[in-house]
């Protein structure tokens, strides 16, 4: 019985981090489009300027 309670704890642990792990990337990777996209803007601004 108490391996049986191990292995849903590991299992339920293994879950929470890979949700952790999949919202952190998806933050970086928005984070990284965001900063691509502003300098983009910035550039086509500025090159629009001059």
């Amino acid at each position: 019985m108490e391996k049986l309670v191990d292995m849903i704890k590991n299992l339920f642990l293994d879950a929470f981090a890979s949700i952790r792990g999949f919202i952190y990337g998806f933050l970086v990777i928005s984070l990284a489009i965001g900063i691509i996209g502003v300098v983009f803007y910035v550039v086509a601004f500025i090159y629009n300027k001059f």
